[in-house]
């Protein structure tokens, strides 16, 4: 007889979580912002506004509308460009492999736009292994808001109670958090979640140590 699994579901942040973007994230930004005129950002950068979705971001920033939408055609250009800056963090497809023989269902939480997060997913040849993916673009709530995390366990047919939410931002362990979820932390990620007043159930070295949670 086949050992019950823990969890029914891992729910997965996408950037700093599944796949390593952050040398194309910054590439983005900067190539965005100083073609329109805005000054460069750092990699401090990514990890104070890790989970926000891009609009929000540059609207915080303090840009206009007409400036957001300049900015934000930009970085998606850039982005469509240089995927090969991007990879799956070591050993992703081999513990989403291990999740699949286990009939444990994986879902995607991101601040990416869906249609961005499906591009990638096709050029690291993880897509197939996600059953549903909830994005800015497609649902009305955003991290860290836990509607998000409970529109994807919907979706994907299993009770909040039986998810695993796998992130390494603030939004991830608190939307998961008050969603009813599990939580665990990617040490490995962009650090965003450093000084979380929201305390992690796991933390996690690698991408298969989720392996050892479910």
């Amino acid at each position: 007889m086949a050992k019950a699994t823990r969890f029914k579901a891992v729910l997965f942040d996408f950037d700093g979580t599944l796949v390593e973007t952050h040398g194309l994230i910054l590439a983005s930004y900067n190539h965005a912002l100083t073609a329109n005129g805005k000054p460069a950002v750092d990699m401090s950068f990514l990890s104070k506004w890790a989970g926000v979705p891009l609009r929000d971001v540059f609207t915080k920033m303090g840009y206009t509308a007409q400036e957001n939408d300049a900015i934000l055609a930009s970085y998606k250009e850039f982005q469509k460009g240089n995927l090969h800056l991007t990879r799956a963090f070591p050993g992703t497809k081999e513990t989403l492999e291990e999740l699949k023989q286990k009939k444990i269902k994986v879902g995607i939480v991101t601040a990416r736009y869906a249609a961005s997060t499906k591009l990638m997913l096709e050029h690291t040849g993880l897509g197939h292994f996600i059953k549903e993916i909830i994005a800015p673009d497609n649902f009305s709530k955003n991290k860290p808001s836990p509607e998000p995390f409970l529109e994807c366990a919907r979706l994907i047919g299993v009770n909040a109670k039986d998810c695993l939410v796998v992130g390494d931002g603030c939004a991830d362990i608190v939307g998961g958090h008050d969603a009813g979820m599990k939580t665990a932390l990617a040490e490995y990620g962009y650090g965003a979640a450093h000084g979380c007043h929201q305390k992690p159930d796991f933390k996690l070295k690698k991408v298969a140590d989720v392996l050892n949670l479910v």
